[in-house]
């Protein structure tokens, strides 16, 4: 089978570059869309764009097809490498032999399908996308420690209230208009989520894969209404998809089951499936997602695999420093419920492990080299629970994400990094501002951290003179919006 998929993926580039060795079907098949605040990127590689309100006045489609994602489509059929796709032109440039997702997305059912339509119409042609991931807006009952307040309004309204958090290089709403990602407040006019009502019934049929993120879906009326559209116009041959932390009020859970119930009834999507997200077990995920419950999510996801034989649900993990001492517990829960519920398909639960780059201060970079223990034990619990014909458990792209987790962890400079202390100070000022803000006690929560946070504290001594100053500089700054709202209120 791998063998097959990498004569797959040979064909896919050599077909690719017959036109340039620049070329890249995701950038006319693959989209984005982010309506809270108007920015789009194709394929999710590139950082976002806005899209300009004048294109769109008269061309919906432009929540695709801006005029600057038509001058990179130029670029590669020119055979120009658009400086946007630095992430694809690293691997193709390395000495390792792996194929970028240049290849990798092209080869997919939808974008290599649509290849003799792309090559014989000029750039500058509107096209219908096959894989379209939209967001509707920012509101979000969750705060994750590492997302940002374009992505989640319980972010965005800590903000407004107590600031932006002491890091050295802090995102700010201030940041946030500055690169025009400043969301759209709820209520006011949204031109861009009126222009994806005018264009979506233009491109549902083309669609292969839909998928709804956010924010927190599952409180946005505009998701709602998608569901609808789908039960009175069904989508037979489209994979419908929604992000969601599952810990939504009662009555918005009720009232996905009910839509679902009627989507799964009948013929009106080819798949439905569901992406929960949780990024360790216990306390400790919620820790790192404020608002989350972790019996809750895990309780709701077993019940959809129960309810809807037929229905896929999978967990997203974003690997973090604080997902490492309980991971393997989760693992266990996993396990559980692929015993419970995946005798007959297999496929039809998993856990994506994907590791965080992003904020550095809640990466695995933070870590001394003996959590590697933990990481170790966790793939140990995956390799002795492998499924096999005889039993259910994990599979292969499970094992290998956690290898590819353990790898880059031991990998990492860790101490030698210059900027190793600078890192792990940010992280304990987050941690104590996160406690006072919360009211809470990170160290009662994750006692298993205490150490690394009281470490964390002596690294403050030993950052250089400028992060010293470039820190004092943001507490300052932040201590000041306290005062400013102080005053208004």
């Amino acid at each position: 089978m791998a063998n097959q998929f990498e004569e797959q993926l040979k064909q896919t580039q050599k077909q690719l570059d017959s036109v340039s060795s620049c070329f890249c079907l995701a950038k006319w098949t693959q989209v984005t869309i982010h309506l809270q605040n108007g920015h789009t990127h194709s394929c999710h590689h590139p950082k976002t764009h806005q899209v300009p309100l004048e294109e769109l006045k008269d061309n919906p489609s432009a929540l695709h097809n801006t005029e600057y994602k038509k001058k990179m489509r130029k670029m590669m059929q020119e055979g120009e490498r658009p400086p946007e796709c630095a992430y694809c032109w690293r691997v193709e440039d390395s000495e390792t032999e792996q194929f970028s997702d240049r290849i990798i997305k092209s080869a997919q059912d939808w974008s290599t399908t649509r290849f003799d339509e792309i090559i014989k119409n000029d750039y500058s042609h509107n096209i219908a996308p096959s894989y379209v991931e939209v967001s509707f807006g920012n509101a979000c009952n969750v705060g994750c420690l590492y997302c940002f307040p374009h992505i989640s309004s319980t972010i965005y309204n800590d903000y407004v209230k107590n600031g932006h958090y002491p890091t050295i290089h802090p995102p700010t709403l201030e940041t946030l208009k500055r690169n025009g990602t400043d969301p759209i407040k709820p209520g006011s006019p949204n031109p861009y989520v009126e222009a994806f009502w005018k264009w979506f019934p233009t491109i549902k049929d083309n669609l292969h894969v839909f998928r709804i993120t956010g924010g927190e879906p599952l409180i946005n009326p505009n998701t709602f209404r998608v569901l609808d559209d789908v039960i009175q116009n069904p989508m037979p041959n489209a994979q419908v998809a929604i992000n969601s932390n599952l810990c939504i009020p009662e009555k918005n859970f009720l009232n996905f089951l009910e839509k679902l119930d009627q989507i799964q009834q009948g013929v009106h999507v080819k798949r439905f499936e569901v992406y929960t997200s949780v990024d360790t077990y216990g306390t400790h995920a919620e820790y790192i997602r404020q608002g989350m419950d972790y019996k809750v999510m895990m309780d709701r996801t077993d019940f959809l695999l129960e309810r809807y034989p037929d229905l896929q649900v999978h967990i997203m993990c974003t690997f973090n420093a604080l997902s490492v001492i309980r991971f393997k517990d989760l693992l266990k829960d996993v396990l559980e419920l692929k015993h419970k519920h995946c005798r007959e398909n297999r496929h039809r639960f998993s856990i994506d492990i994907s590791y965080l780059y992003h904020p550095t201060h809640f990466s695995l970079k933070i870590l001394p080299k003996e959590y590697k223990s933990y990481l170790e034990e966790s793939l140990q619990f995956i390799q002795d629970n492998l499924a096999d014909n005889e039993k259910t458990g994990f599979n292969y792209a499970e094992l290998n994400k956690m290898k590819r987790l353990l790898d880059w962890f031991v990998g990492l400079n860790n101490e030698e990094d210059e900027f190793y202390h600078m890192f792990r100070h940010d992280f304990y000022l987050v941690i104590k501002e996160v406690d006072r803000r919360k009211n809470i006690d990170f160290k009662k929560l994750c006692p298993e951290y205490s150490d690394l946070l009281d470490q964390c504290f002596e690294s403050g001594a030993l950052r250089t003179p400028c992060q010293i100053k470039d820190s004092e500089y943001s507490i300052l700054s932040m201590k000041q919006v306290r005062k400013e709202s102080h005053t208004t209120e």
